[in-house]
């Protein structure tokens, strides 16, 4: 009996570039690009839940000025724009950047090249602050909790930071790879989060799970009332 092969992963930049010279329509982009990883049945139902999260929080918070950082190539655009919502969005990426307009997101809202860690904003700038998929990317603790940090000193009233907890079983996984020269899952731990959060004025609101596997969640901050 032949074993079938795992299909490999292909770069995420070639899909959305095939995405753009197709000219799909902008949901049938998100759909193309997330079946051709070959699991799609996964990606779909976690890119669905994201949507529902982000949806349920805008229906919540009721933001009126919204920032995306980083918006990547606009997997989330549509869910944040709309209903009178004025959206920015930045990636430190300029091609990622180029992308989300060729792929007709520009017209959503104003586009820019920033970095998460210095955000070029001043202080309660935006009703609420995403930023998905970015704060395990950060190699140092230091700087993971300084993206938090950013994301809450530019956010008026709320954010929503998608994060890996410290307490997963992919955390402990591959702490055990660790030993055979894989790095450890990059995460940030509750009381870490907790802290931060009460130490710019804010309060865990609600942590929505993606993963019980990987511990990937979005943590919505609330300003706290004063």
């Amino acid at each position: 009996m032949v074993r079938r092969s795992e299909p490999a992963v292909p770069d995420e930049l070639l899909l959305a570039r095939r995405a753009a010279s197709a000219g799909s329509p902008p949901s049938e982009v998100v759909s193309a690009y997330l079946r051709s990883y070959g699991i799609a049945p996964r990606r779909i139902r976690k890119h669905a839940r994201e949507v529902a999260i982000v949806g349920e929080v805008l229906a919540a918070e009721r933001p009126r000025s919204v920032l995306d950082c980083p918006c990547g190539w606009g997997r989330l655009a549509f869910a944040l724009a709309g209903e009178g919502r004025a959206t920015v969005f930045a990636d430190r990426s300029a091609e990622r950047l180029g992308l989300f307009r060729a792929l007709g997101f520009g017209r959503l809202g104003p586009v820019l090249r920033a970095d998460a860690l210095s955000l070029p904003f001043p202080d309660r700038c935006f009703d609420l602050v995403l930023s998905a998929h970015l704060n395990y990317h950060f190699d140092r603790r230091e700087d993971r909790l300084r993206h938090l940090r950013e994301c809450l000193r530019v956010a008026r009233r709320s954010a929503l930071v998608s994060y890996h907890g410290a307490l997963s079983p992919r955390r402990a996984l591959r702490g055990l790879g660790a030993l055979r020269g894989r790095s450890p899952l990059r995460t940030m731990r509750s009381r870490d989060l907790r802290s931060e959060a009460a130490g710019a004025g804010f309060e865990v609101v609600a942590v929505h799970l993606l993963s019980r596997f990987s511990g990937h969640a979005y943590v919505l901050l609330r300003r706290a009332s004063t």
